[in-house]
C-alpha cells in the first residue's frame, strides 16, 4: 500500500470521526466522555498522516 493511500484512508476515518463527533455534540445531554475519546483518535489519526507525510 503506498503511502497516498495510507492517508487517504486515515483521512476517510477521520472524517468518520468528525461525523461521530458533530452527531455526540449535537445531543441534547452529549456524553463528554465520548466526546473526549472521539477528539483523541482524532488527534491520533492526525499524528499518524503527518508521520507518513514527513516519510515520504
Amino acid at each position: 500500500m503506498s503511502k497516498g493511500e495510507q492517508i487517504e484512508i486515515l483521512k476517510a476515518r477521520h472524517a468518520e470521526l468528525e461525523n461521530e463527533l458533530t452527531t455526540e455534540e449535537h445531543k441534547i445531554q452529549p456524553n463528554p466522555v465520548a466526546v473526549s475519546a472521539i477528539k483523541k483518535q482524532k488527534l491520533l489519526l492526525k499524528d499518524q498522516m503527518a508521520r507518513i507525510e514527513a516519510s515520504a
